[in-house]
């Protein structure tokens, strides 16, 4: 049974997915010879309802998500077929890959093990250190890379040594990479996590200052455009800055990787290239993309600051963050021994979280 076929047989509702290919035909039938109802572009989100093999190929009954709308794509039913193939793997079953970007080891790797599912076939960590030799990573399925590339802040190799944990991710067999630091926690379930992935995921700067927003314009007219072929489209007011952590699904790896543009990026003012790379490269591939606003804490200022602060996760941290749904905090110190029962909880159980926090 395929991984869709198991996934719409398990579910008691409709399972979303997404289509990746640039242009997804939907034919009224499931036989590949029945007439096309409808083309739809990459990124419309689906229904998924009934799978069905027909010439030995996957093909899975489909229909438009809530969020779409069928009159903008003239589609005269509301159900009809696409081949498995098309569409990303269900949430509940891709395999996550954790790409860890250290200093030298990794910290609160007892709360990591407690966090990851029994299952080890659901994920990979994968960890860029600058000291692989010495770096101790006791986490299930861990690998150290063995060449990590030098980094320094506001350089763009960190985002070259992001490309080697996403390929090293890709070749492990994952479907969407995580970037993650050695100071960050999560605060959901690892099902939550996967639940939320249904796209490549981004925490943007929604209301930049005056001043950032300048710096933003300056980056585009003095180092990005100048630097592009100019075939390609991307224009001023699409650039963005966001937080150089994120979620990026394999498809649109591959794509970047054909034209990495990493030239482009290498000197930037008003940030760092880790800053603008993903997310003003998947808009210049035309890969659409997730922004909640809720991927990773980094400050109080929850509009899409970049810059990090330090904490200690206390009982009033712990609330706050779960109560805005944020999916990981960053650069945290410690934990107080007081509040380790009900963080615990937290990413262990949805069902035990209320009463946990109640508890601190």
């Amino acid at each position: 049974m395929s991984a869709w076929a198991a996934a719409v047989h398990e579910s008691f509702e409709p399972t979303t997915g997404i289509t990746i290919a640039k242009k997804t035909r939907v034919r009224q039938g499931k036989e590949m010879t029945s007439p096309i109802i409808a083309d739809l572009p990459l990124g419309t989100r689906l229904h998924c309802y009934e799978t069905s093999k027909v010439q030995g190929v996957d093909r899975v009954e489909v229909g438009l998500h809530s969020s779409e709308t069928p009159r903008s794509w003239g589609w005269g039913a509301m159900r009809g077929w696409i081949s498995a193939k098309q569409l990303r793997p269900p949430t509940r079953s891709i395999r996550v890959g954790l790409c860890f970007l250290c200093y030298e080891q990794m910290s609160h790797q007892d709360m990591w093990r407690d966090w990851l599912p029994k299952d080890e076939d659901r994920y990979r960590v994968i960890v860029h250190s600058k000291t692989p030799t010495t770096a101790r990573v006791d986490l299930p399925t861990a690998r150290i890379l063995e060449d990590p590339i030098e980094t320094e802040w506001a350089s763009i190799a960190l985002v070259e040594a992001t490309h080697a944990l996403f390929r090293a991710a890709r070749d492990d067999g994952c479907d969407v990479f995580v970037l993650i630091s050695d100071t960050m926690l999560p605060l959901v379930t690892f099902d939550e996590l996967c639940a939320r992935l249904t796209a490549s995921t981004f925490q943007i700067q929604t209301t930049p200052s005056a001043h950032e927003a300048r710096d933003h314009r300056g980056n585009y007219e003095h180092h990005i455009r100048p630097k592009l072929p100019s075939d390609v489209t991307f224009d001023a007011h699409e650039i963005r800055k966001g937080n150089m952590f994120c979620a990026v699904y394999k498809d649109d790896f591959e794509a970047i990787e054909k034209a990495p543009y990493l030239e482009v990026f290498d000197k930037i003012w008003g940030g760092a290239p880790d800053e603008y790379y993903w997310i003003n490269v998947m808009t210049i591939h035309r890969r659409p993309y997730d922004a909640p606003g809720t991927f990773i804490y980094c400050s109080p200022d929850t509009t899409g600051v970049t810059a990090a602060q330090t904490f200690t996760m206390d009982a009033a941290l712990l609330r706050e963050t779960t109560r805005l749904g944020f999916s990981f905090i960053r650069k945290v110190e410690a934990i107080r021994p007081d509040v380790r029962p009900a963080y615990l909880a937290t990413i262990r159980d949805p069902n035990t979280r209320p009463a946990a926090l109640r508890s601190v």
